[in-house]
């Protein structure tokens, strides 16, 4: 997608709002994994003349990105995209692909005595779509490989301009079928196969010139088992497992629970629901970008995430932003800081049936502040940087309280028209 300039217009300051939200892709943040709520784009021209080369734009990016935090996972992700768009004909398709690489020595992998280990994950999709009047019906695919990990999907979405492009109307589809199992073991031997289908609808409102409002609903349904198959959960008598203290250090658990440490069971059923909103408004040279999400699922997590961000010209070549996001949430009805277990008439550990050791399944609180520059190059070439620095508290776990992490991007792009 080509890279707005900026301008003081009021009409194209509308294109960047619109441009945010439709199209997922803005000058200030275009190094920003996701999509959007509403779904637009370029009105397809009349007639069906024959396409020439120069009819088409090409969009060419690639991205470097890292993450690192102080439980000492780290992770390093090389991308390249591409993107081929005939305004004129109103389509456009492309594709992406990255590697992951993965490497952990968390107190999780301490705890079960198990080295640190490196792993390579690779990822590619395809993406397509036409436009034809008011109308917008796209499809994608993506496949994601690992040693013991394989997931599928494919979609589809499709749009509707109304009223002069004023409002568009969202709604989609995608299926989901991922299968894990252990390194080094077909999955013939092992296997864990998780399932999904997710509905997006969403709605893109054009307030006036300066400002754009979005609305979506998410609903995805979850069959199977996603459990971890190499996290292994402590147990404790019942009447030591109250008092095992938060943060309890691997020393401490080790010494208070019992012999027996089962596998992670959790249910094989989960349905989630989301609702997002979203407000920006285009200032002379600056654009305030607002969003709210809201999320339940039946494993009674609730949360609640808020992003804001303000991104402003410096010149007509750089934008700079700054990034605040704050995320709350609760656990899961059957997480237990210390789970307890008794023992049967013959004398074996009878462990709970749900019991896990994820902590992102926990109550948690979590902060992300940081920001971005976009600066443009060339004619056609832009580079993007995006530093974030995240802290996350969780509130009832043993092992740590606390992570602090650090994401960063760096990302160029070309267009050739």
């Amino acid at each position: 997608m080509r890279q707005p300039r900026a301008s003081r217009g009021r009409w194209l300051g509308l294109g960047l709002l619109v441009a945010s939200f439709v199209a997922g892709v803005t000058r200030a943040d275009s190094a920003e994994p996701g999509g959007s709520i509403g779904a637009a784009g370029a009105a397809g021209a009349a007639g069906s003349r024959e396409i020439a080369l120069s009819d088409l734009t090409v969009t060419v990016s690639s991205e470097v990105s890292g993450y690192t935090d102080d439980t000492d996972v780290h992770v390093l992700t090389p991308t390249v995209a591409t993107t081929i768009e005939s305004p004129t004909g109103g389509w456009s398709v492309g594709g992406r692909y990255l590697v992951d690489v993965v490497t952990a020595a968390s107190p999780d992998i301490v705890a079960t005595a198990s080295p640190a280990w490196t792993e390579h994950r690779h990822a590619g999709s395809l993406h397509g779509d036409v436009q034809s009047g008011d109308y917008r019906v796209g499809v994608q695919g993506s496949v994601s490989v690992e040693p013991d990990y394989l997931s599928l999907s494919a979609g589809g979405q499709g749009s509707l301009d109304l009223d002069e492009k004023n409002y568009t109307v969202l709604l989609g589809y995608a299926f989901r079928h991922d299968t894990a199992g252990r390194a080094g073991t077909p999955f013939a031997v092992f296997q864990r196969v998780l399932t999904q289908h997710a509905l997006t609808g969403g709605l893109t409102v054009v307030i006036n010139p300066d400002a754009v409002a979005a609305f979506g609903v998410d609903a995805m349904l979850e069959r199977g088992n996603q459990a971890k198959p190499y996290r292994y959960v402590p147990l404790f008598d019942p009447t030591v497992a109250g008092g095992v203290p938060v943060g309890a250090s691997v020393a401490e658990v080790s010494a208070l629970r019992l012999d027996a440490r089962p596998l992670e069971a959790l249910p094989l059923h989960r349905e989630r629901f989301a609702l997002t909103g979203r407000l920006a408004y285009r200032f002379r040279g600056a654009t305030l970008r607002l969003e709210e999400r809201a999320y339940a699922d039946t494993w009674s997590v609730v949360a609640s995430t808020t992003d804001a961000r303000y991104m402003f010209d410096v010149g007509r070549r750089v934008t700079l932003w700054p990034h605040l996001r704050v995320h709350v949430q609760s656990g899961a009805f059957f997480w237990e800081r210390a789970y307890g277990a008794s023992r049967g008439a013959s004398g074996a550990i009878e462990a709970p049936t749900l019991r896990t050791g994820d902590r992102e399944l926990g109550p948690l609180n979590s902060l992300t502040g940081g920001g971005g520059m976009s600066v443009l190059l060339a004619t056609g070439w832009t580079a993007t940087l995006q530093v974030d620095s995240i802290f996350t508290h969780y509130l009832d776990t043993v092992y740590l309280t606390h992570r602090q992490a650090l994401f960063g991007a760096l990302s160029v792009q070309a267009v050739y028209d």
